[in-house]
């Protein structure tokens, strides 16, 4: 049957009156405004995202057209849906035969942040060690460099290039020193460091 009254009328879902309801006969439907919803025929007010989450165009009907904003995620299935803030670990960037000596910068990130891998004390760094951007995708959430590419190579020195006056003799007969050894020569110590180099 027909409304008696202007208030007894509704507006359809995505829709809802001029402050909320409607109350009198120049009352309209509008659109449920960016960040907002609603599902049923009623004089409700639209419902408003949860934190950290908006729609991407009016007229929203449901709770999942909700999607969390940038730097956050979770599955907006409900109103007691929540988004978290999106973090990434440091040791979730993937490993792969040979990379059982580097080390994480920095282990906990923050969205958008970044780290970097690097070799332990007594390695060389070749191929890429970063930078790695959090950012929710990829490979451990990580985007950026391909850590595959980074290699660690034991440091050795060989003490035949010392360069040494004629008559003088290194203290070892070694073809190769390991880091961080050293050699004594005359007068001095050459230590075996970081590039590969006395």
């Amino acid at each position: 049957t027909g409304a008696s009254v202007v208030t007894q009328c509704m507006c359809n879902p995505g829709y809802t009156g001029t402050s909320g309801q409607l109350t009198t006969l120049d009352s309209t439907c509008m659109k449920c405004p960016v960040g907002t919803w609603k599902s049923t025929l009623s004089a409700d007010t639209c419902t408003t995202c949860t934190a950290m989450a908006t729609t991407t165009s009016t007229g929203s009907t449901d709770v999942s057209d909700c999607w969390c904003t940038e730097g956050f995620f979770g599955g907006l299935i409900s109103t007691s849906s929540l988004c978290y803030p999106i973090t990434c670990d440091g040791a979730d960037i993937p490993e792969y035969t040979g990379h059982t000596h580097t080390q994480i910068a920095n282990t906990a990130v923050g969205y958008n942040g970044t780290t970097t891998m690097s070799c332990q004390p007594g390695y060389h760094t070749s191929g890429s060690a970063g930078p790695f951007r959090c950012s929710g995708t990829g490979f451990g959430g990580w985007t950026g460099a391909d850590p595959s590419t980074l290699e660690c190579t034991w440091i050795d020195c060989k003490p035949a290039d010392i360069p040494i006056t004629t008559g003088m003799e290194l203290s070892t007969t070694a073809a190769v020193i390991d880091w961080p050894n050293t050699v004594s020569v005359p007068c001095c110590v050459a230590y075996c460091h970081n590039i590969a180099s006395v």
